[in-house]
């Protein structure tokens, strides 16, 4: 039995954010489990490097350290006397498309900030996202006004923002570094607790630069009169959706982006946040029929086979 919600209230669960790098996406074929077969995603580095996949996390990790150094994310140096490092991780995720095949494999590092005190080594960590009611007031608009409606998705968001203050982090099990040394963190690193804070504050200050307004009741949305038209830009920590109902002022603000960040252009909206989109001359549904079956799939132990 197919099971579809439509019109859903929520935006339902979220996974650590990132877009997807064209350039090192791993070939989905080169695995040879089918969509119902696949075991549990690594928890452990030592997990990764033993099962079917273990060649797609070795490449996943290669290119998150890739992407790290490209963005001078970290520094290896020898560690300050009196100073404790955070830990440090991989968090190995199976990134699929709209329709629920695979798309690629990914490894993010990430810090192990739960050590972090509040008060002591971190203070502001608030970060708004856009809230539920807003992404569905938003696409209603669009459909409304016919405004065309493109989503970007930024590479590595948080390694884009400063990180306030020093911190030092312990290397994950891939490195090797001399005894005694650690990482310092020149950029925000997911698991941080002022990372999304920062990110914020980086996004939110070049969004204003490029002349877009803040909707006083909600920090994610923006608008601007664009050339005598109308332009919405919202944000989800990295994800981003644009709405005008001339296409030619979104490329133009699509390109601004793209020459600011590693972007993601992934076009006409379709997927987002777990919710599809499908748009027609005559009306406009969201629903989560993938997401919902994911999560059936995953505990089809305990549910029993749904169809």
């Amino acid at each position: 039995m197919k099971r579809t919600l439509t019109n859903c209230a929520t935006l339902g669960e979220v996974h650590a954010v990132e877009a997807d790098d064209l350039d090192t996406l791993v070939d989905a074929d080169e695995c040879p489990l089918t969509a119902n077969e696949y075991p549990p995603e690594p928890v452990t580095y030592e997990e990764s490097l033993i099962g079917p996949e273990s060649k797609q996390w070795k490449i996943a990790r290669q290119n998150e350290r890739r992407a790290l150094q490209q963005k001078d994310v970290l520094e290896a140096v020898p560690k300050p006397d009196g100073i404790r490092p955070v830990k440090s991780r991989y968090v190995y995720k199976r990134k699929f498309d709209k329709s629920g095949e695979l798309k690629k494999h990914k490894a993010r590092m990430i810090a192990l900030g739960f050590g972090q005190v509040q008060g002591v080594d971190v203070f502001n960590t608030f970060a708004p996202v856009v809230k539920s009611i807003t992404v569905r007031l938003l696409l209603a608009i669009a459909f409304l006004y016919n405004m065309a409606v493109h989503q970007l998705d930024v590479s590595n968001a948080f390694c884009y923002a400063d990180i306030e203050g020093d911190v030092y982090m312990e290397a994950t099990s891939d490195y090797d570094l001399p005894e005694g040394w650690c990482f310092k963190l020149h950029k925000a690193l997911y698991g941080l607790r002022t990372s999304p804070r920062s990110w914020w504050k980086h996004i939110d200050k070049y969004i204003k630069s490029l002349h877009f307004k803040t909707c006083i009741l909600e920090p994610c949305l923006y608008h601007m009169l664009y050339k005598g038209t109308v332009m919405y830009l919202m944000i989800y920590v990295d994800d981003t959706l644009i709405a005008c109902s001339n296409i030619d002022y979104i490329i133009e603000i699509k390109k601004k982006f793209c020459s600011k960040f590693d972007m993601s252009d992934m076009g006409i909206l379709e997927h987002f946040l777990n919710i599809r989109v499908v748009r027609t001359t005559n009306y406009l549904k969201m629903d989560q029929s993938v997401y919902i079956q994911k999560v059936l799939d995953k505990h089809v132990d305990y549910l029993g086979d749904p169809k």
